[in-house]
């Protein structure tokens, strides 16, 4: 075949295979031709899948001594999305722990009151709207069980509710032990009557004494008057309001409070300490002297009279030490002194503590003219770095007039530097001090008691961060490097979290003591062993 035939037979294959394209696609010949068919959409992608949040949780620290603030923390949880997170704390097992914010990413909270080491599990839901993820986290709470423990007094043996918050015990004059209370924090104050069968030992709080103290009130007894026989000194119950800048002296007559106002009321802008004592006249007349502190003012020392004339009143005598707060002071009887600083002065020695200096110093009027002398002075030996805080004190007047100022100190950290310091004063006007340690527990109130019955005194320090309370005992044999006598290490008791006070009941029943948790209002009676 030559070229040109092979080329028209291609020509004629072409024309055919258009022919039959054109049919195929309804030409041909003006016959009206219709438009192409429309291809479906192409359908969307399927969403994607909303994953999970990762739920991430930890706890700090993870082995909390009880009572002690650990925190829970999820904020570490995320979710691929990137939207936002809801929280849901609950508690799986272990000693119970209020969540008071379970819906909060990071949780701040107390390690439960335990008796030996106990573990806690708590789960944290996690959810970005659509899904929820969850994880555990455990705890482990810490016993407190600081030894040697203090086996004199045991319990508790009885437990009172009360309808107020109960901070401390105070014994009244002729009616024994009453209850120190608030209805709400940080508001007025009120007494309760304890009462005490002395058969059946059942102990019950009666109904308020119809009188309200200011919320600083400090209590005190002092002499006010000679009823009876010489010789028979009546006390009186002082409430200094340092608040509302008086002193209030009370008398309860058949269960009901007297404020003896007329007689018996100083008014002082700044007073912040009230103190009382008698002094004799070369006549062996007693008077009643009391000794005021005040805020960056000095001290006012006023006389209340005869202790034989039941209508004396109050008049001022003298102001002393001024532009000074003298709000710690000790009055020092006359018979702890030698000759050397026996004068017969009416004007009382007294040591001091100058917060201010943190420095220890003793005065007295040499030679009755009424004018103090500052005889030493020491600074306050604590062994706790700067930033220490002074955290309380109280007064002891021991056998034959001895007269001692304890003092509290802390850094402030539950597991750090906690001193008593005890400061007094030897026979020729040196100041002598001793200091006591201990290494758990923030220090709060500070009571003393005869644990024992042996007629020595124990000192006790109740903690708001440990369920033990720290206890050092005289051991009879005080020196110039322990004036109080006390043991160099502590002993303790365990009263449980929450206890403000524990103080004796009083000669009522002496073998009974009773410790006060304001946030339980609770009451709680130990006995003597």
């Amino acid at each position: 075949m030559t070229l040109r035939s092979t080329q028209r037979l291609k020509g004629a294959a072409a024309a055919v295979f258009a022919g039959l394209t054109l049919a195929a696609c309804g030409g041909g010949g003006g016959s009206g031709g219709g438009s192409a068919p429309v291809s479906p959409p192409t359908p969307p992608p399927p969403p994607p899948v909303n994953a999970a949040p990762t739920a991430q949780a930890t706890a700090s620290p993870t082995a909390p001594q009880e009572g002690q603030p650990f925190t829970l923390n999820a904020s570490a949880s995320t979710d691929p999305e990137g939207a936002a997170l809801t929280y849901s704390w609950t508690q799986l097992s272990g000693p119970p722990v209020p969540l008071t914010a379970p819906n909060q990413a990071v949780l701040q909270l107390a390690a439960a009151e335990v008796t030996e080491d106990t573990g806690a599990v708590f789960r944290v839901s996690v959810s970005d709207g659509t899904n929820t993820s969850s994880t555990d986290v455990s705890v482990t709470f810490v016993n407190i069980d600081q030894t040697p423990l203090y086996t004199d007094i045991s319990g508790p043996v009885d437990t009172l509710t009360l309808p107020d918050r109960p901070l401390y015990i105070w014994g009244l004059p002729d009616l024994g032990p009453a209850v120190v209370s608030e209805q709400v924090r940080g508001g007025d104050v009120s007494l309760s009557r304890i009462n005490i069968d002395p058969v059946s030992r059942a102990i019950s709080v009666a109904n308020a004494f119809g009188i309200k103290l200011a919320p600083d009130a400090q209590l005190s007894l002092v002499v006010h008057a000679l009823p009876g026989p010489i010789g028979t000194l009546e006390l009186r119950l002082t409430a200094l309001e340092p608040s509302r800048g008086h002193v209030r002296f009370l008398k309860f007559t058949n269960n009901t409070p007297q404020e003896l106002e007329e007689d018996f009321r100083l008014s002082a802008p700044g007073a912040c300490g009230f103190f009382g004592t008698v002094y004799s006249t070369p006549s062996f007349t007693n008077f009643r002297r009391y000794y005021l502190g005040l805020q960056n003012t000095g001290l006012s020392v006023y006389d209340g009279g005869s202790l034989q004339d039941e209508t004396a009143t109050v008049t001022k005598v003298a102001d002393f030490i001024n532009n000074q707060s003298l709000c710690n002071i000790a009055l020092v009887g006359s018979s702890v002194f030698g000759n050397s600083l026996s004068t017969g002065s009416p004007f009382v020695p007294f040591l001091r503590l100058n917060e201010e200096t943190q420095t220890l110093e003793f005065y007295t009027d040499f030679n009755g003219s009424g004018n103090y002398t500052l005889v030493s002075s020491s600074p306050v030996v604590t062994g706790i770095p700067s930033g220490q805080r002074l955290a309380g004190t109280r007064l002891y007047y021991g056998p034959g007039n001895a007269t001692q100022i304890l003092m509290l100190y802390t850094d402030d950290n539950h597991q750090g530097q906690h001193r008593l310091v005890v400061a007094g004063i030897d026979d020729t006007g040196d100041i002598l001090q001793s200091q006591h340690a201990w290494p758990l527990g923030i220090p709060g109130d500070i009571r003393i008691i005869d644990g024992n019955g042996d007629g020595l005194r124990d000192v006790v320090i109740v903690s708001p961060t440990s369920p033990q309370a720290i206890i050092f005992s005289q051991t009879g044999s005080p020196s110039a490097q322990n004036p109080m006598g006390l043991t160099s290490e502590p002993r303790y008791l365990e009263i449980g979290l929450g206890a403000s006070s524990l103080s004796a009941l009083g000669a009522q029943i002496p073998d009974l003591f009773a410790a006060t948790y304001p946030e339980k209002k609770e009451l709680r009676i130990f006995a003597r062993d």
